[in-house]
């Protein structure tokens, strides 16, 4: 039976970072995802290849949703593990968030499985 996640994206007390939880994210195919942050904006910008597909079936590389309500749920269709940067855009308009040099503690692995 389909596992059901909610991931907060939380700003690091410095304010620099967006930060997902610690660790890859170890979920399964058909499981629902649905990503929310407190702070503000989020934006998830998956790299390369994403476990989610839109409704044409065609890859959803950024994922977004408003402060506190969050992304819809989506459901995990594909099995491996994905890269993904992790942004929240401040009520100031500021966004902040993933950079694979200098801010990598933004960015997360999701771990697809069958």
């Amino acid at each position: 039976m389909p596992n059901h996640h909610d991931i907060e994206i939380r700003l690091s007390a410095d304010g620099k970072d967006a930060l997902p939880p610690a660790g890859e994210l170890k979920m399964t195919i058909q499981d629902t995802v649905r990503y929310f942050s407190n702070d503000g904006d989020i934006t998830l910008e998956f790299q390369g290849d994403s476990p989610f597909r839109d409704k044409n079936g065609n890859k959803m590389t950024k994922i977004t949703g408003p402060k506190k309500t969050g992304s819809p749920p989506l459901t995990l269709q594909s099995e491996g593990k994905f890269m993904c940067g992790c942004f929240i855009t401040l009520p100031s308009g500021k966004r902040v968030g993933w950079d694979p040099k200098t801010n990598p503690g933004s960015g997360t692995v999701h771990d697809v499985g069958h």
